[in-house]
């Protein structure tokens, strides 16, 4: 009797060790998982947009590659506080799980049609001031574009009817459709050395635009580049009177019945109203 009563307490004893082990091991599993879960919520994508405590901008969550840095990185796609007039974008995003990436640029339709932005300040880390970024940002008069921008998109200044002049690096080598379209109070710009076209309606409605300086790289003007520029008085054209001529320039490229001249590195050519040489 003592023999089985005792060998009940053994058992009775083991059944105890084995569930303190369960326990403790379940303990173990749970905090593992949670650890686990942790590490896989910060690199996922979803995540990845979470902006830390002090950001302001918005950001596309998917990180972007631009081919010619060979540089990861995140474009700001728009910003949290819309009444925001004055913006110098940051040169990198501050995450809670990840570590700081570089801003590649500007998203496509990040701020187009905000009226409240007045100037706008982009950092060297830049690359790309993506299609219609600003478009419609009506009240925008100041821009400081970073040196190391190459690409700024379609329409990606459209209808800036404040802007006054923009700086463009010289860096800069891609110039959209339509990018400068209706800023209607640009007054003057020079276009950087790497560029070789003018695309469509590239400065079209610029009543404002008197003076425009390019570089004698210039292969192409396209449709209506200039077209409704009704103050433009003088292009400062860096090659020789001959470049000038072998350009290829669309039938419609200058503005419609309003003669300028284009100064040349080797004299001085009136252009008439269609657009041709005068005689």
């Amino acid at each position: 009797m003592k023999k089985t009563r005792k060998l009940i307490m053994v058992l009775l004893a083991l059944a105890v060790a084995v569930s303190l082990c369960a326990c403790g091991g379940g303990n173990g599993e749970k905090v593992q998982k949670e650890a686990s879960g942790n590490e896989i919520s910060g690199n996922s994508p979803a995540d990845s947009s979470v902006d830390g405590e002090n950001d302001i901008y918005l950001f596309d969550y998917e990180l972007t590659f631009d081919s010619r840095t060979d540089t990861d990185g995140v474009m700001i796609s728009g910003i949290k506080d819309e009444t925001t007039k004055n913006m110098t974008f940051p040169q990198t995003r501050v995450s809670k799980y990840n570590d700081p990436m570089p801003v590649l640029g500007i998203y496509e339709w990040a701020f187009r049609d905000n009226t409240v932005i007045e100037n706008v300040i982009i950092p060297d880390s830049c690359y790309q001031i993506q299609n219609s970024a600003f478009s419609g940002c009506t009240n925008l008069s100041g821009v400081e574009i970073g040196s190391g921008v190459w690409l700024i998109g379609n329409s990606a200044f459209y209808g800036c009817s404040s802007l006054k002049s923009a700086r463009l690096p010289e860096a800069l080598d891609t110039l959209g459709s339509a990018a400068f379209q209706a800023c209607t109070s640009l007054e003057s710009i020079t276009v950087p050395e790497k560029v070789t076209d003018l695309d469509e309606m590239l400065f079209s409605g610029c009543g404002a635009l008197k003076s425009v300086s390019l570089p004698s790289g210039i292969t192409e003007i396209k449709l209506y580049a200039f077209a409704g520029c009704s103050s433009l008085e003088t292009i400062t054209f860096a090659g020789t009177t001959a470049q000038w001529e072998a350009i290829i320039k669309d039938s419609e490229w200058s503005p419609d019945g309003h003669p300028f001249e284009v100064a040349c590195s080797d004299g001085t050519l009136q252009i008439d109203g269609s657009g041709s040489i005068a005689s």
